[in-house]
């Protein structure tokens, strides 16, 4: 994640609070990173873990997160 990105965006508790409910360590890696991309608040993010958004995208695209 570039430094840029994170001075945009920084996580607050909330939001590590909801990671910490994944156990998959990629997983939890993966909506960190989109969460901060796409500047997601806390709401929109316990939406995105409910609508399973990390089973969508191709193994392809799973793979840049590892």
């Amino acid at each position: 994640m570039s430094a840029e990105l994170i001075r945009v965006f920084t996580p607050g508790w909330s939001h590590y609070v909801e990671l910490l409910t994944i156990d998959a360590a990629e997983e939890r890696r993966f909506y960190e990173i989109e969460a901060a991309a796409n500047q997601w608040s806390v709401r929109e993010l316990q939406r995105q873990i409910a609508a399973s958004l990390y089973q969508l995208p191709s193994s392809f695209e799973i793979a840049r997160y590892r």
